[in-house]
């Protein structure tokens, strides 16, 4: 039987997760829950538009000031 993680399990493996840099048994638990969790689903969809927005821009120059 297998447990859905809570939001704050979830939100803690969040990083790892946009990574991929989890095993197969973790991925499937944090898939299963942003699956049936809609707030997670929000934070996870955002963030992951969020950083492949940024990986899409050029380098900007920071001004001196």
């Amino acid at each position: 039987m297998t447990f859905l993680l809570t939001c704050k399990e979830f939100l803690q493996e969040l990083n790892e997760f946009l990574d991929e840099k989890i095993d197969a048994e973790l991925r499937n638990k944090l898939e299963a829950h942003v699956n049936n969790c809609p707030n997670c689903f929000v934070i996870f969809d955002t963030t992951r538009r969020t950083i492949q927005v940024y990986k899409g821009m050029e380098p900007q120059l920071m001004p001196p000031d």
